[in-house]
Formats: C-alpha cells, sequence, structure tokens
C-alpha cells in the first residue's frame, strides 16, 4: 500500500502493478505468477514492488480494494440522492459495466472467496438502510425475515456477476427489470413508505423517505 497517499509517482507505480497483474490472470491463475514476471512486465525490479506489496496477494488484495472503493462511491452518490429501487438498480450495472473484466477475473480466482465476502459486506447493508428508508419493518417481523429477503435480492445481483463473468451480453432493459424485480418481492413482505409529500396511512404524517 501506499507509503505516502500524496505520492502520485508511488500511486502511478502500483497502477502500473495492479494492470499487470490483470493481464496476466487473463492467462494463468495467481499461484502460477512470479514476482519476477511480473515486474518484467512493470519493466521495474524487484526492490519496487517490494516497496509496495508483501507478495503477490498483498497485490491482489490492493486490486480488490481499489475496486470496492469505486462500490463505495457509487453507493455515497446514491445516498446523496432520491434512493429509488432504479437508482439502485443502474448504480449495480454502472460498477458492473465498468468493471467486467477485472471482476470476471478475480470472481473466477484464488481470491474469490475472500473479494466475495468484501463485496458482500459492503453490498448488504447498504440494501438493509435503504430498504428500512424505504419500507415499514413492523416490530413484530418474524425474526430473520428482512435478513432472508435482503439476501433472496442480493443473491439475484450476484446472479448477474456470474452472467456478465459468463461472458453473455447484458440486455439494456435488464436495470429496469432488476428494480421492479427487487420492489415486488419488498412490497410482498413490507409496507412502503409515502414519498415525500404524501401521507402515510398509518401515521397520517407526510413522508420524508422516497421508494
Amino acid at each position: 500500500m501506499l507509503k505516502n497517499p500524496q505520492d502520485t509517482r508511488a500511486r502511478r507505480t502500483e497502477r502500473q502493478f495492479e494492470q499487470a497483474l490483470l493481464e496476466l490472470l487473463a492467462r494463468k491463475p495467481l499461484h502460477q505468477i512470479t514476482v519476477a514476471e511480473l515486474c518484467r512486465r512493470c519493466q521495474v525490479n524487484r526492490a519496487t514492488f517490494y516497496d509496495h506489496y508483501t507478495n503477490l496477494f498483498a497485490l491482489a488484495d490492493a486490486v480488490e480494494d481499489g475496486i470496492l472503493a469505486r462500490l463505495e462511491e457509487l453507493m455515497a452518490q446514491i445516498e446523496r440522492q432520491r434512493p429509488s429501487a432504479d437508482a439502485i438498480s443502474e448504480l449495480f450495472f454502472a460498477f458492473l459495466g465498468e468493471f467486467r473484466q477485472p471482476l470476471r477475473l478475480l470472481l473466477s480466482g484464488e481470491t474469490a472467496p475472500r473479494f466475495f465476502q468484501k463485496l458482500d459486506g459492503a453490498l448488504l447493508p447498504f440494501f438493509e438502510k435503504r430498504v428500512r428508508q424505504s419500507y415499514h419493518i413492523a416490530p413484530g417481523c418474524p425474526p430473520g425475515q428482512l435478513q432472508a429477503v435482503l439476501r433472496f435480492l442480493t443473491s439475484g445481483y450476484y446472479g448477474f456477476f456470474l452472467q456478465a463473468m459468463g461472458g453473455a451480453d447484458m440486455p439494456p432493459q435488464l436495470p429496469q427489470l432488476a428494480a421492479q424485480i427487487s420492489d415486488r418481492c419488498l412490497s410482498g413482505f413490507f409496507q412502503s413508505r409515502p414519498a415525500a409529500g404524501e401521507c402515510d396511512k398509518n401515521t397520517g404524517k407526510a413522508g420524508k423517505n422516497a421508494v
């Protein structure tokens, strides 16, 4: 990782290493890649590599964290806007389109379980927060029901990851369809909160959250 976050030269070198690793992962698994091979590709010496990383798994971890940081940026943008199902779905597919090749490589490689856990750790709380903002979760809700519904929905989105990894083209209407599926699933279990300005039937108060 960066010794000095402001060091643009160091960051440029790290990006070079990250890109070279992805190029090599397209040809062979991580355990068959060597530091010497990576350095030859980047035209730097081994000492430069070890100035930044302890080993190749640390480099792979940095690539994953960079992708995750971009996902978190997109999620933060949604939080500053109207958190509709359409916006969330569009966010997901924009992320998928931006990182299609790296995701395909990382989610089919040796570090896939760890990377999947990172993605899950970011996406599940994000979806839960959005659902709690947009739906009434009654105090008498059966234990584990919300988590089960969220897991079902996120698994559907992960299915789109797998579809992209297989090289299949994504239909342009897929983000809208995914949003509709999400809304229908959630509305089958929970009552929607009113949009801003609308009256809540339960409380008689105007809604502050948008679905």
